[in-house]
């Protein structure tokens, strides 16, 4: 059983595939879902890598960042 992540901190799961993906809620549509972004990475070091620098400063995250 994996780790509890904090509130706030976003969701981390190996897909299929072999990638990381990681979500983070940034808003809500005005029914009540919620908008995720998404980060795909290799590894998970480096999709919390990214995530971190999203909540820093939005949008600041790309492939460049690395």
């Amino acid at each position: 059983m994996g780790k509890r992540r904090a509130s706030g901190d976003g969701t981390l799961q190996k897909r299929t595939d072999g990638r990381w993906e990681g979500r983070i809620i940034v808003g809500y549509r005005q029914n009540g879902t919620p908008l995720y972004q998404y980060f795909l990475g290799k590894t998970q070091k480096e999709v919390l890598r990214c995530m971190g620098i999203f909540k820093e400063n939005p949008g600041r995250c790309g492939r460049r960042d690395f």
